[in-house]
């Protein structure tokens, strides 16, 4: 049997040539401080791997490599764009995915798994960030970049009426091409595990009361605030970061 080959070139962010507006609508989104942003790239920048015709099993050997960065490319354009270089610029490890590309993946256990490689993340810390990343990842593709409400599942037959929305928001070309960003900052003390989506955001009052178990929605971010040091929802609720200790 042939092994999938990974179809992946390497390059270089600087900071210096990112605008000075961008890296400042970077840090807002993703809740930063504009010099953290600006100051976090070496000078000879962080190196990434842009990636083509991705699967599972190439996306898993991708993430092997010890790179900072692995951006999917859109098939139809061959560049990356200044948010998604300013965004990786200031992380430890930075993972941008399309909607149709990684509803098909276990996109969370690639992420702990390449963490666990780099010795960040212990097995003992593990269960609860997988669960918790799993948890924004969902929220980030099916309620931002496809725009399926959890309020559906009350319906009739709501869970048959909940995929079917999101099989046919996965027929809309540009739902399909929305982008997941998955990212991470450490330290010696706390690891910052941050999912970023292209959806039309949400009311952050409509997030359920920190012991409200019974909540028709919002029902991930109480299994976050109880694993996590502490949650931070940017950008409308398009960023979700779980700060957790090491």
């Amino acid at each position: 049997m042939t092994r999938s080959r990974i179809i992946a070139r390497p390059f270089c962010v600087v900071a210096d040539r990112i605008p000075a507006s961008v890296k400042g609508e970077v840090a807002s989104r993703l809740g930063l401080s504009v010099a953290s942003v600006a100051g976090t790239v070496a000078p000879l920048g962080a190196e990434a791997l842009l990636l083509s015709d991705i699967s599972g099993e190439t996306l898993e050997q991708a993430l092997r490599q010890p790179f900072t960065g692995y951006v999917e490319l859109d098939g139809d354009n061959d560049t990356v764009d200044d948010g998604v270089l300013a965004a990786l610029a200031t992380q430890c490890f930075y993972l941008s995915l399309t909607t149709a590309t990684a509803m098909g993946m276990r996109s969370a256990v690639l992420v702990c798994d390449a963490l666990h490689e780099r010795g960040v993340l212990s097995k003992a810390r593990r269960p609860n960030i997988e669960l918790c990343l799993h948890e924004a990842v969902a929220n980030a593709l099916v309620h931002g970049n496809l725009g399926v409400p959890s309020s559906v599942k009350a319906q009739p037959e709501g869970y048959k009426l909940f995929s079917q929305l999101i099989h046919d928001r996965l027929e809309d070309a540009a739902a399909r091409r929305r982008r997941v960003e998955i990212f991470a900052r450490w330290d010696d003390e706390s690891l910052v595990l941050g999912v970023a989506d292209q959806g039309g955001g949400f009311d952050l009052a409509c997030l359920p009361a920190k012991n409200d178990e019974n909540a028709p929605s919002g029902r991930g971010f109480l299994f976050m605030r109880e694993l996590t040091t502490s949650v931070n929802v940017t950008d409308g609720g398009r960023c979700t970061s779980m700060c957790f200790p090491v």
